[in-house]
């Protein structure tokens, strides 16, 4: 919320603010935190609204999404105008926050200011806030801005960024000019029979059935050499729903070693982040697209499913950087439930979801269903 306000002041232009530094902040509240892929969420947002005090009246944000569940005028207005902003900032981000790792690579893709910074950290966004180097350059940051002290503030480099490497050592502050990054390349990578990923489509069509709430679709793929994903990653689906007309899709990219082992990272001491992620209600699948991969759903009318539709959905996921060594297992997760749990909150239980009968997949001929992965050259 701290972060957000900050959004949403600069996109006003007062003329004596000087800088933000917005670290870990939601910029649309339908699409980060209420209703992220068009699937309602209000469990985290009644336990954090409900602390919300003072002498005014607040909102009830969790009871909207189930009075406006679709993207409409109201839930506009929740989201930041970050085109406008154009004081300097110096934002700070995750790839494994559940609520603002989304917001807040949007804010940095978006507003327009000429001088701002993105560094991206590999733990938890309380951590990582009060760590006496980080206090120390947030300091440096503002003296330049508000003091006019000459501390060489210019030359930090414009982009910081860790890349996850569960079972190993993380990368830290690795520098960039840019993000995404220009030397990205897309990979596509077919579902196929036999819980397998290969760069080969499959030329003959399969269906794969699961239970929803139960079950899970899983595929996998040896690495035969060191790789890194690093960027946005999108997956095309094509699905039909037995004894329903709509389905809540939850998909998951995490690592195994060489011998099955899941490997997860840490964000804090007891806690690990199932995997970079995506989601989608089906009948909400209407969408746009911001880049190649870059699916962005309008979230403003329904198309339900008929009895033995089959209909293309494509699933885009919060950004993200990993490495998987060679002989360790790429694993792609497709579900009807969602596996992250909340640092903060770990005993909060699951959102409901509209899932009911059994999710039916296909895979291959006129139904090539795919992972796109923004992989980058290891030297």
């Amino acid at each position: 919320m701290l972060a957000m306000t900050q959004y949403f002041v600069a996109a006003l232009r007062p003329p004596h603010l000087a800088a933000i530094a917005p670290c870990e902040g939601a910029s649309d509240l339908y699409k980060d935190n209420l209703a992220r892929g068009g699937i309602p969420a209000n469990l985290f947002a009644s336990q954090i609204f409900s602390h919300v005090y003072g002498n005014g009246r607040t909102e009830d944000l969790a009871g909207m999404i189930a009075r406006e569940p679709l993207y409409n005028e109201y839930w506009a207005s929740k989201a930041a105008e970050l085109e406008r902003i154009i004081t300097p900032a110096y934002i700070v981000a995750s790839w494994t926050n559940l609520v603002h790792t989304g917001g807040t690579f949007r804010a940095w893709e978006r507003i327009s200011s000429a001088e701002k910074w993105l560094r991206v950290h590999n733990t938890h966004e309380w951590h990582e806030y009060y760590r006496p180097d980080h206090v120390e350059e947030l300091r440096r940051f503002f003296d330049y801005y508000l003091k006019g002290r000459e501390n060489g503030w210019p030359d930090t480099p414009r982009v910081r960024l860790a890349v996850l490497n569960p079972g190993h050592e993380d990368i830290l502050d690795r520098k960039e000019s840019e993000f995404p990054l220009n030397r990205e390349k897309y990979r596509l990578f077919h579902l196929g029979e036999q819980e397998k990923l290969s760069e080969s489509p499959l030329e003959h069509g399969v269906t794969l059935r699961y239970v929803p709430e139960k079950e899970s679709a899983v595929f996998r793929m040896v690495c035969r050499q060191d790789m890194e994903v690093t960027g946005y990653i999108m997956l095309r689906l094509w699905v039909e729903a037995e004894g329903a007309d709509d389905m809540d899709l939850f998909a998951f990219v995490r690592k195994r070693d060489g011998e099955g082992r899941l490997l997860l990272s840490r964000v804090v001491t007891g806690r690990t982040f199932a995997g970079a992620n995506g989601r989608l209600r089906v009948s909400l699948r209407e969408s746009g697209e911001m880049a190649p991969y870059r699916p962005e759903p309008f979230f403003r009318t329904e198309k339900k499913l008929s009895p033995g539709e089959i209909v293309p959905v494509d699933i885009g996921f919060w950004p993200t950087a990993m490495r998987w060594n060679r002989g360790e297992i790429l694993e792609l997760v497709v579900c009807g439930h969602d596996l992250l749990i909340r640092p903060e909150f770990p005993d909060m239980p699951a959102e409901k979801t509209i899932n009911r009968g059994t999710h039916v997949l296909h895979l291959g001929g006129d139904f090539d269903s795919f992972l796109a992965l923004p992989c980058i050259e290891i030297p």
